[in-house]
């Protein structure tokens, strides 16, 4: 089987992604977000398997979820599975992905989107203004086990809080690549979503994470999931913007993450708790 999962941020076009797919392969199994009342702790992981895994590691009960799911995939037998959800990276999808899918071949994508307009995004809908939007869709700034300080970033209210989190996931994903790819049948991928509207690049893409080879052009699915500004952003506020990103220049997640394998540090691993009351 050919796995394709993404290693991005939310409102970074991961349901385009998967419309791409859907639009464009015959015989696969293509998810956005399963998000079904019965998929949570099943297809999706719950709330405690995503609080667990940033504060705890990679332990028993989050581990026994990815069995579930990765269970459950396999046994469809399908020749392609797709699923694009941002919120998997967050409760150690690649760790358990690596250590259950062995024979078969696994693709994580990592889409980048500019950091401005993903921050004016966020900001129209609201996210990030209670713990319940950062638990369940993104990061919480106060979760035990993160590569990046929050507190620089927390100075400057909600539009440093929402950098933070994409600049932890920039870190994340590219500790996850250095460690595992070279590993056999792993596979990472960078791709800018703006690429991804070109037919031909569109192809090349999907080609490269599945059997089908595209010769030339794909269809290409409209935007979907779009924020529509209603009126555009102050300059000043686009200013702000600027000099925040602007200061993350210096952060080098490489280095970080080549330190971080050098000194043998996993920061995700396991730390079970006193009384594991997920053990039934």
């Amino acid at each position: 089987m050919n796995f394709v999962f993404t290693l991005s941020a939310g409102r970074t076009g991961t349901a385009f992604l998967a419309a791409l797919f859907d639009e464009n392969l015959r015989y696969a199994e293509v998810h956005h977000e399963r998000l079904a009342f019965d998929s949570f702790g099943v297809d999706t992981p719950d709330l405690s398997d995503l609080v667990l895994y940033n504060n705890r590691g990679n332990v028993g009960k989050v581990q026994r979820f990815w069995d579930r799911k990765f269970a459950r995939i396999l046994s469809a037998r399908v020749p392609v599975y797709v699923e694009t959800s941002h919120v998997l990276m967050k409760a150690g999808l690649v760790e358990n992905a690596v250590r259950l899918c062995a024979g078969h071949d696994v693709h994580f994508i990592r889409l980048h989107r500019a950091l401005i307009p993903t921050l004016l995004s966020y900001a129209s809908r609201g996210d990030f203004m209670n713990k319940s939007s950062q638990w369940l869709w993104y990061l919480d700034d106060d979760y035990s086990r993160t590569f990046l300080k929050p507190d620089p970033f927390r100075r400057f209210g909600l539009p440093g809080l929402r950098l933070w989190y994409l600049m932890e996931i920039e870190f994340r994903a590219t500790y996850l690549r250095m460690c595992y790819e070279n590993q056999p049948g792993v596979h990472f991928h960078a791709v800018d979503i703006e690429d991804l509207n070109d037919p031909v690049k569109a192809g090349e893409m999907i080609s490269k994470v599945t059997d089908e080879g595209f010769a030339g052009s794909v269809r290409v699915p409209e935007k979907i999931n779009v924020t529509h500004e209603k009126v555009p952003p102050e300059p000043a506020v686009l200013e702000q913007l600027e000099a925040l990103v602007a200061g993350t220049r210096g952060l080098d997640p490489v280095a970080t993450a080549r330190e971080y394998i050098r000194e043998g540090i996993d920061p995700f691993a396991p730390e079970e708790p006193a009384e594991d009351l997920w053990s039934n």
